[in-house]
């Protein structure tokens, strides 16, 4: 929805914007025990690419 004077689209928050939320905070979750309970360059690697 375009704002009145205002140059920007304000985003619609849905069901698509919390289901993606919420995978990426599992994922990240997910990715920081497996690196936590087994310390390997893989794993800290896979820790680092989901976070960002």
């Amino acid at each position: 929805m375009l704002q009145s004077g205002v140059l920007y689209l304000e985003p619609k928050m849905g069901v698509w914007f919390n289901a993606k939320c919420v995978k990426a905070k599992n994922d990240k979750v997910n990715a920081w025990n497996r690196w936590r309970k087994h310390k390997t360059e893989n794993r800290r690697d896979e820790y680092i690419k989901v976070r960002n």
